[in-house]
């Protein structure tokens, strides 16, 4: 199958410390000589929610465009985000995945196979997103969404390429401050230290989640209850070497907040208000990709 595309657009962040720049230009290249007459543009991203404005409009004046991000996590979650916004409205839009952050869980379970090649033949996924829904807002998660936990520590996670050893240090070092969550789930308050949907087998670099199955409608929910530090230390490490056990697998997941509570969804940190109803659910198949 030849690529039907109407254009490629290949969003980069100048300022990142993946190389993206020097990624999306070479890109840009083999696109070119794989596909002399598409119609391509190489843009750079001025700053936070840039590049999700951009998907957005790409798909509203152009019939099947493909977004390609060449970024980490966040700056994929922003792509993914304007092109679910575009096909609320009904606009066909395929969004692509160059690797250039330091956080790249999303293709390190998705990458299959030559990157041009499957653009130049269409060779598409249509994958589950996460969505999480409170009042007004509702945000796409493409592989995670984190409570607790993960969005103190995302932040120092994410500033420098890790091993195992210095991400369970940064980590440890978190925990001196941590501060438990408690939210209302089936009228009860329950108090939870972590608790992450995960949409993909691998996060934050080594934490595997074994029990993950790509696309099946269902995210895995993992939880770490309220515990002294010593206990939940040792429950991280466990998780590192051994992988983080899913609690349950659902496809969707309802809770009230107590106070306002932060959340991670890839590398995007938002914050939920006081007392508000929230919906984190499985959209399956809903999003055309290639990573």
């Amino acid at each position: 199958m030849k690529h039907h595309y109407s254009t490629i657009s290949i969003l980069y962040n100048p300022n990142s410390t993946g190389k993206s720049d020097e990624k999306a230009r070479a890109l840009a290249d083999d696109l070119r000589k794989a596909m002399p007459n598409v119609k391509l543009r190489l843009r750079a991203t001025k700053h936070r929610g840039h590049a999700e404005a951009m998907t957005y409009r790409t798909a509203l004046t152009s019939r099947h465009p493909l977004v390609i991000s060449v970024s980490g996590d966040g700056g994929y979650n922003e792509v993914v985000n304007g092109a679910m916004h575009a096909q609320r409205i009904g606009r066909t839009i395929t969004v692509g995945l160059v690797p250039a952050g330091n956080a790249n869980d999303h293709y390190a379970n998705r990458h299959r196979g030559d990157f041009v090649k499957r653009v130049r033949e269409a060779d598409e996924d249509q994958i589950d997103l996460i969505r999480l829904k409170a009042r007004r807002l509702t945000r796409y998660g493409h592989s995670y969404i984190g409570l607790g936990l993960t969005p103190q520590a995302s932040e120092k996670l994410n500033k420098s390429k890790l091993n195992l050893w210095q991400e369970i240090k940064i980590v440890t070092s978190v925990l001196l401050h941590l501060k438990s969550i408690k939210i209302i789930v089936d009228g009860q308050v329950r108090s939870y230290d972590s608790l992450i949907f995960s949409n993909v087998g691998r996060m934050s670099k080594v934490l595997r989640v074994p029990d993950h199955t790509d696309d099946d409608g269902k995210v895995e929910v993992s939880h770490l209850y309220n515990r002294n530090k010593l206990k939940l230390i040792a429950s991280l490490v466990q998780a590192a070497l051994l992988g983080l056990a899913a609690d349950d697998k659902v496809s969707e997941y309802k809770f009230r907040t107590t106070k306002q509570t932060s959340v991670q969804i890839d590398g995007e940190l938002i914050k939920i208000g006081a007392d508000v109803d929230t919906l984190i659910s499985v959209v399956p198949r809903t999003l055309r990709s290639i990573v």
